[in-house]
């Protein structure tokens, strides 16, 4: 069985940075290797969850706020439905695409507003 480390270490990571959440405590909390622990860092960051603030050569990783995680999940959505219509911008479907964009860009800001409140 195949161990989940991504669930461990996205627990250790709080909204607060800190000495315990540099790459090299979260490794020795786990048990595991500082690359490996780096790894898993560096794909939450990329799913928009967590982000790092850098002080000297270190990183204290930390938790987005639900709405930063939510933002980031929307603005991934719109970038990946830009670049199907840039896809399939000579096809006779783009403008139908572009409508379908449009009104989910539309319903983001709606979101924005409503979460901003």
């Amino acid at each position: 069985m195949e161990h989940d480390y991504e669930s461990e270490i996205r627990e250790l990571i709080t909204e607060t940075p800190s000495s315990d959440t540099m790459g090299n405590s979260i490794a020795k909390k786990l048990g595991i290797s500082r690359n490996t622990v780096g790894w898993y860092l560096k794909m939450l960051e990329r799913d928009g969850e967590i982000s790092y603030q850098k002080i000297g050569p270190c990183k204290l990783w930390y938790k987005l706020s639900d709405e930063e995680i939510a933002k980031n999940k929307v603005k991934k959505l719109i970038d990946s439905s830009n670049a199907v219509i840039d896809y399939f911008r000579d096809n006779e479907k783009y403008d139908y695409m572009k409508d379908c964009v449009e009104e989910l860009e539309s319903t983001v800001k709606s979101f924005e507003q409503k979460i901003s409140k």
